[in-house]
Protein backbone atom coordinates (compact mmCIF):
# COMPACT_ATOMS: atom_id res chain seq x y z
CA UNK A 1 0.00 0.00 0.00
CA UNK A 2 1.08 3.47 -0.60
CA UNK A 3 1.09 5.97 1.87
CA UNK A 4 -2.05 7.41 0.99
CA UNK A 5 -3.83 4.31 1.30
CA UNK A 6 -4.53 3.44 -1.93
CA UNK A 7 -2.54 0.41 -4.13
CA UNK A 8 -0.07 1.51 -6.03
CA UNK A 9 -1.22 -0.29 -8.90
CA UNK A 10 -5.12 0.68 -8.76
CA UNK A 11 -3.10 4.89 -8.84
CA UNK A 12 -1.37 3.29 -12.40
CA UNK A 13 -4.64 2.04 -13.80
CA UNK A 14 -6.34 5.31 -12.43
CA UNK A 15 -3.96 7.09 -14.62
CA UNK A 16 -3.79 4.86 -17.73
CA UNK A 17 -7.68 5.32 -17.36
CA UNK A 18 -7.57 9.09 -17.49
CA UNK A 19 -4.97 9.21 -20.62
CA UNK A 20 -7.45 7.13 -22.56
CA UNK A 21 -10.38 9.42 -21.77
CA UNK A 22 -8.16 12.34 -22.68
CA UNK A 23 -7.07 10.84 -25.75
CA UNK A 24 -10.44 9.59 -26.73
CA UNK A 25 -11.37 13.15 -25.91
CA UNK A 26 -9.21 14.54 -28.76
CA UNK A 27 -9.46 11.83 -31.39
CA UNK A 28 -13.61 12.73 -31.23
CA UNK A 29 -12.56 16.56 -31.32
CA UNK A 30 -10.60 15.84 -34.39
CA UNK A 31 -13.17 13.81 -36.15
CA UNK A 32 -15.66 16.67 -35.58
CA UNK A 33 -13.18 19.11 -37.08
CA UNK A 34 -12.77 16.96 -39.87
CA UNK A 35 -16.23 16.52 -40.62
CA UNK A 36 -16.70 20.08 -40.50
CA UNK A 37 -13.87 21.28 -42.62
CA UNK A 38 -15.80 18.75 -45.51
CA UNK A 39 -19.22 20.28 -44.47
CA UNK A 40 -17.71 23.63 -45.44
CA UNK A 41 -15.34 22.22 -48.78
CA UNK A 42 -12.12 22.54 -46.85
CA UNK A 43 -10.74 19.31 -48.08
CA UNK A 44 -6.95 20.46 -47.31
CA UNK A 45 -7.96 20.78 -43.91
CA UNK A 46 -9.74 17.50 -43.84
CA UNK A 47 -7.08 15.90 -45.14
CA UNK A 48 -4.84 17.27 -42.80
CA UNK A 49 -6.68 16.02 -40.02
CA UNK A 50 -7.44 12.49 -41.44
CA UNK A 51 -3.52 12.50 -41.55
CA UNK A 52 -3.27 13.66 -38.21
CA UNK A 53 -5.68 11.29 -37.04
CA UNK A 54 -3.68 8.04 -38.66
CA UNK A 55 -0.15 9.65 -37.24
CA UNK A 56 0.91 10.54 -40.60
CA UNK A 57 3.13 13.71 -40.80
CA UNK A 58 0.81 16.82 -42.37
CA UNK A 59 3.15 17.42 -45.45
CA UNK A 60 3.57 13.81 -46.42
CA UNK A 61 1.81 12.55 -49.83
CA UNK A 62 0.84 8.66 -49.52
CA UNK A 63 0.05 6.92 -52.89
CA UNK A 64 -3.28 4.99 -52.45
CA UNK A 65 -2.48 3.29 -55.61
CA UNK A 66 0.85 2.63 -56.07
CA UNK A 67 1.99 1.74 -59.32
CA UNK A 68 -1.28 2.69 -61.08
Amino acid sequence: MAENGQNPGVEAGIGVARTALRVGQDRARRLRDMRSAFERGDERQALSLARELCGLPGGEHVDAHPGC
